[in-house]
């Protein structure tokens, strides 16, 4: 991630509502409407903020409460009545009120617009002119970290300054001489358009033509906008909650009250699995900012911190860095953070082409691991991926001094900790490895959502264009309706991927539409059973493994003889 901006840089350019209305480029471009309605959208959506995180703390007191009377009354004999009365209340006064104390006074930083009344070219390195004719190949010239450019809806942007202080990280600077319309409009709500022309500076002349996929991929982006449909229906959202609750006191219950080892390790640690699978759903809702939307100039996402690194183990920060970029350069070779899997696998023909660039260390294993890789794809996703997880997460957010994510997973340590001291000494390894394999799952959902599609360098994604790439990067899982609620929204990826910030209830409703356009422009719309996508992609690795096989072995190809 981008170093932070001095003090001095930050104090130009963090001013609240510097830029007038008025002043948005390019009006016909985006979801004009949903701009006159972003300021009461905002106090709503601060509203639900507090009510879902009364409620969210409510489940922590409530949780917390028990597990600690549990755990003192087996371990100290405490009585439980008196027990109550010393620690329910305080615990859930305390988990209630903090939250609230924070939203109250803990204020999010100010937005990040301009002040053009103090000077109107402190925010580029270049000279804003809006009316200067800028060519594709002068824009293409621009692609340093000190001197980038952006070109959007016919715009070009001297996003120089800026890259170090977007409150969305670094991606931004991927996209330097290029057109990133598609993906603004992607990864943005409507309300942050006006804070472009701080950093206009022309209009660009002669860019590539736009694909007739894209032109209809972005009416039908203005349509979704219209009918709301990326507003979420919070209750949906608590009843995931409840769901993800009610199974982790399934397994409570059944660690706590169970009368064979079986019962306590096995049914027990499915459960509790399940119920982390389920809360990661949740998380991934609140890190894309599908519940609530972001406040303005970034912040912390609190509902992302609870789901994700509270009860799922993952340091927030660093899951919202790696996935951006997976969205925006899906499956590209050895840039994707979340299928750079080499030297454990290889996942693409084209990352062979870099192989040279690997360590020795990383090459030999390579040569050793990737071999296998049609066998342990899926032991590796289910045993090894959790740990990873934690351990990652860790890592990152001490090094990033993500101390709110540091703080979060300590919790999630404590709290999973204190419930496995229920269980016998002896019982408490088993179950850990039986509900993090239960939980791992989630990471096979994950790779079959992309394994064994098409990958595309930058040169290639940038010619196919936003829709285009995404169609043929990404797959579907078809689901029945008793099996639906266990795939959490990712069997709808093509959608989710299309349209990001889209609450997770409105992306059944997305499909057909997507499919539509996909007939229309004869591009692919891949979708198969669990089943299926598992076995496409197994045999995928096992195709290509062989190129390691080749660098692993070389020898003589021999001619075939007549």
């Amino acid at each position: 991630m981008p170093p932070r901006a001095p003090d001095a840089l930050r104090d130009d350019i963090i001013k609240t509502n510097a830029i007038p209305l008025s002043d948005k480029v390019n009006d016909g471009a985006v979801e004009r409407d949903c701009l006159n309605n972003s300021s009461e959208m905002q106090q709503n959506h601060m509203k639900n903020h507090r009510v879902f995180l009364a409620f969210v703390s409510a489940v922590i007191a409530t949780a917390a409460a028990a597990w600690v009377e549990m755990y003192s009354s087996q371990m100290y004999g405490v009585d439980h009545a008196s027990f109550n009365r010393l620690i329910w209340i305080p615990v859930a006064v305390i988990a209630v009120a903090v939250p609230l104390v924070l939203i109250k006074f803990g204020k999010p930083k100010p937005a990040i617009a301009v002040s053009l009344q103090k000077d109107p070219n402190s925010t580029t390195k270049t000279k804003r002119d809006p009316t200067r004719k800028i060519s594709w190949k002068e824009l293409k010239e621009h692609t340093t970290e000190d001197d980038s450019w952006i070109a959007l809806h016919g715009k070009v942007y001297d996003i120089s300054k800026f890259a170090k202080v977007h409150p969305g990280g670094g991606v931004i600077s991927e996209y330097a001489g290029r057109n990133a319309s598609d993906e603004f409009e992607a990864f943005h709500t409507p309300r942050v358009r006006r804070r472009l022309p701080a950093f206009c500076i022309g209009t660009l002349v002669d860019a590539p033509a736009e694909l007739p996929s894209t032109r209809d991929y972005r009416q039908l982006r203005t349509k979704l906008w219209e009918k709301g449909w990326f507003e979420a229906d919070l209750s949906y959202f608590v009843w995931k909650d409840i769901l993800a609750l009610s199974i982790l006191m399934v397994g409570v219950y059944s660690m706590a009250s169970g009368e064979s080892a079986w019962v306590r390790m096995v049914l027990g640690g499915v459960a509790v699995g399940l119920a982390i699978q389920q809360i990661a759903f949740v998380a991934h809702d609140a890190g894309h900012r599908g519940i609530f939307h972001p406040q303005p100039g970034g912040g912390i996402n609190w509902a992302g911190w609870f789901h994700g690194t509270l009860c799922f183990g993952v340091s927030i920060e660093m899951w919202s860095d790696e996935h951006s970029r997976h969205h925006a350069y899906t499956m590209r070779p050895r840039e994707d953070p979340q299928f750079n899997y080499l030297p454990v696998f290889l996942v693409s023909k084209k990352e062979m082409k870099n192989f040279g660039d690997l360590s020795k260390l990383e090459q030999f294993l390579a040569k050793l691991l990737v071999p296998l890789q049609y066998y342990t794809l899926i032991p590796i996703s289910v045993i090894i991926g959790r740990f990873n997880l934690h351990i990652i997460s860790m890592v990152y957010a001490l090094k990033n001094k993500k101390f709110h994510d540091v703080v979060g997973l300590l919790m999630y340590c404590a709290w999973f900790g204190t419930m496995m001291n229920i269980l016998p000494a002896q019982e408490r390894i088993p179950f850990l490895f039986i509900a993090y394999i239960t939980a791992g799952i989630l990471h096979v959902q994950l790779t079959i959502s992309h394994l064994a599609t098409d990958a595309f360098t930058a040169e290639e994604d940038e010619k196919l264009q936003f829709f285009a790439f995404q169609m043929r990067t990404t797959r579907n899982i078809d689901c029945s309706w008793w099996d639906d609620w266990f795939h959490g929204g990712l069997q709808y990826q093509i959608e989710h991927h299309l349209f990001p910030q889209m609450p997770r209830h409105y992306l059944a409703k997305t499909k057909p539409l997507v499919e539509e356009l996909c007939k229309k422009h004869d591009l692919p719309y891949r979708s198969t059973s669990l089943s299926g996508a598992v076995s496409e992609c197994l045999s995928d690795l096992h195709s290509i493994r062989h190129f390691i096989d080749d660098l692993a072995y070389p020898h003589e190809i021999m001619p075939v003889s007549e």
